[in-house]
């Protein structure tokens, strides 16, 4: 029997989700992506979902803000389509398009409903009245829902600690991130300073993200300049787009970074980019399991990341990088200077991180999704490929 997958994604789950239906094994899974067709700093899906050969379903009504009118219409609209196309299996990803998928998907009877958690919709950054209002939706949601897929071992612990579904829903599966043209681009200094226009021989910190509240850019720049008092010599790029980029450039200006820093906006060759770097520095507030840590290990590029729960699922302090505490510039700049500084310490960082992603690759997280999509379905998983229910 050939099981039909859709997804329903608004947002920063694009490239997993994306990559998910690319990379099933299309020869036992017809996969269908089902999304909004709103575009924000994350850039347009649909060009990338046709280069990955992805079949796609827009609807236009699911949008990322609250707008209650267009959620009744949206998930009027998925109620639709799951009742016209039967789909055998839905997985939804993020958090309101999950909500409204899984409710729909319910109602409609869908055979299997699967939800993958890139980092819960609540968090101690949120007034508590917010934060216990989402919580309140999660286990609402939950109860839709055949297993919960969350990226992190601590994003299932913080589920479970929230009354969010049961144990036996719970599977951790790494994001889905296709690694290879990261790996194979890993050491092009030249071609990548190239297109960042700036010198080979001189130091270069950077970064790739949405410029929003959750990368914390303020603290980025910050340590940038503290690193520039430092090393008059080092350079700073900033890769990506976001509600807070011309409050970040108006603070580069200020902290006198304006010569020194690099801000592209969107870019399709971030894996040619990547290899530009001397250190890559994430600041985020909090995390679910950023993909871009894994890509510049990948990359051949050490790594300092915010103490937050997702980064530290990838980066083990002083073993393929380094830990500082979120929102403290002090430590994010001394940090990076130490590496600047230790030849030898930035090797071991890299050598560690290629090991490292190997958990991380397309050959670990494929199968086990498979094996699930295969284990709700009521079948058998492959021997070797055996799911771990959390």
């Amino acid at each position: 029997m050939c099981h039909v997958i859709t997804r329903l994604i608004v947002g920063g789950a694009q490239e997993a989700a994306l990559l998910a239906c690319a990379r099933v094994d299309r020869g036992r899974f017809t996969s269908t992506l089902a999304a909004g067709t709103q575009t924000g700093a994350e850039g347009d899906m649909w060009p990338r979902a046709d280069d990955l050969g992805v079949p796609t379903i827009a609807i236009p009504t699911l949008v990322r803000q609250v707008a209650p009118a267009k959620d009744v219409r949206a998930a009027r609209a998925l109620r639709r389509l799951f009742r016209e196309q039967g789909f055998d299996v839905v997985h939804t990803h993020s958090s309101k398009a999950g909500l409204l998928a899984r409710w729909a998907a319910r109602r409609e009877r869908v055979p299997v409903i699967v939800h993958t958690v890139h980092g819960w919709s609540f968090g101690d950054h949120m007034p508590r009245s917010v934060r216990a209002a989402y919580i309140r939706l999660e286990r609402r949601a939950a109860a839709w829902c055949d297993r919960i897929v969350t990226v992190s071992e601590r994003d299932r612990e913080k589920g479970l600690a929230a009354g969010i579904g049961s144990p036996d829903q719970y599977v951790t599966i790494r994001e889905v991130n296709d690694l290879g043209p990261y790996e194979e681009r890993a050491g092009k200094r030249e071609d990548a300073r190239r297109r960042l226009h700036l010198p080979v021989d001189s130091p270069l910190v950077g970064t790739v993200g949405r410029l929003s509240e959750q990368k914390d850019p303020r603290t980025w720049l910050r340590a940038a300049a503290l690193i520039a008092r430092q090393r008059p010599d080092a350079s700073f790029v900033m890769i990506g787009d976001g509600p807070l980029r011309q409050e970040t450039e108006r603070a580069a200006a200020d902290l006198g970074l304006v010569d020194r820093l690099v801000t592209t906006g969107l870019r399709n060759d971030v894996p040619a980019l990547l290899p530009a770097l001397d250190v890559f520095l994430l600041t985020s507030r909090w995390e679910g399991l950023p993909l871009v840590l894994p890509q510049a290990m990948a990359s051949a590029v050490p790594v300092v990341a915010s103490d937050v729960d997702g980064n530290r699922e990838i980066v083990r302090d002083r073993a393929n990088g380094l830990l500082v505490p979120a929102s403290a510039p002090e430590a994010a700049a001394s940090a990076i200077l130490e590496i600047l500084g230790d030849a030898a310490l930035r090797e071991q960082f890299v050598a560690a991180g290629r090991r490292t992603i190997r958990e991380f690759s397309l050959g670990q997280t494929i199968p086990r999704l498979e094996d699930l999509y295969r284990e709700c379905s009521g079948e058998r998983p492959a021997a070797d490929n055996a799911i771990t229910p959390g």
